[in-house]
């Protein structure tokens, strides 16, 4: 589980670091600017800003993501899984659950991923903009209930050190 999600992070970060050049006026959230578009106006505006060489960049960037999504959600899903077995508190079957529907962000992400190379290749389309966005904004959903929920875990398990084990089964 370390190793999965230290190379999940890692990933994460390359990419952070590799698509930083795809921050534009009109892409202020580089690649995320095109994960989320809503529209086909606005996703054309963001492709156009990248013109030279951020296109290719923004290209390989997608085709990457392919390998992260297979590491961040499995890393989510082993850790939620394994703070779940932990400890049984209130909260177990919320961990738990969680952990299974974290797997749902590795075809969410692909769909995006192809409907973005789509839009790249071909232009985009009302239905392309708006499948993306319905595909991004729910991985997104997934990704930051599974953020919060570890994080729950990680300062309960910090208040629970702080405080000698006395918290009780919240």
């Amino acid at each position: 589980m370390i190793l999965l999600a230290t190379a999940a992070l890692g990933m994460g970060l390359y990419l952070i670091v590799h698509g930083r050049d795809l921050v534009t006026p009109d892409a202020c959230l580089g690649i995320v600017s095109l994960e989320l578009p809503v529209t086909a106006d606005r996703a054309a505006a963001v492709i156009a800003s990248w013109d030279g060489g951020l296109r290719e960049i923004a290209r390989k960037d997608i085709y990457l993501d392919f390998l992260f999504l297979l590491l961040y959600p499995l890393a989510f899903s082993a850790a939620l899984a394994a703070v779940s077995a932990w400890r049984s508190t209130g909260w177990t079957a919320a961990y738990r659950g969680m952990s299974w529907q974290a797997l749902w962000m590795i075809p969410l992400d692909a769909f995006e991923n192809l409907l973005m190379l789509r839009m790249l290749a071909e232009g985009p389309t009302a239905v392309s903009a708006a499948a993306t966005t319905l595909f991004a904004a729910t991985k997104f959903l997934l990704f930051f209930t599974a953020l919060t929920l570890l994080l729950r875990a990680l300062l309960r398990a910090l208040v629970l050190k702080l405080l000698g084990g006395k918290l009780g089964e919240t």
